[in-house]
């Protein structure tokens, strides 16, 4: 079985594999890459470069953008359990 949280790391990781495809892809067709603001952070040419990976993702907010979404599922799934519970305690 696969816990809530292991999805979550799971998302997480999906996020981040998608955003270095993507960027990836800009930088071998010389293409579009994205950044927080005019003026901000360009991504590392070298896309080994963790730390600056990390900074430019940081940055760009994607990784607390994706911890929000999964405090929202998860508050979400909350609020599921306390609904189902109230409806067992009401038959």
């Amino acid at each position: 079985m696969i816990s809530v949280s292991d999805s979550q790391q799971h998302s997480l990781f999906q996020s981040i594999v998608r955003e270095l495809d993507e960027l990836r892809h800009s930088s071998s067709n010389h293409g579009f890459h994205r950044i927080a603001y005019p003026g901000g952070r360009d991504p590392p040419k070298d896309l080994q470069d963790a730390d600056g990976l990390c900074d430019w993702f940081d940055e760009r907010k994607v990784i607390e953008m994706e911890w929000h979404k999964m405090k929202e599922m998860m508050e979400s799934a909350r609020h599921l359990e306390i609904n189902a519970k109230n409806m067992d305690m009401g038959d």
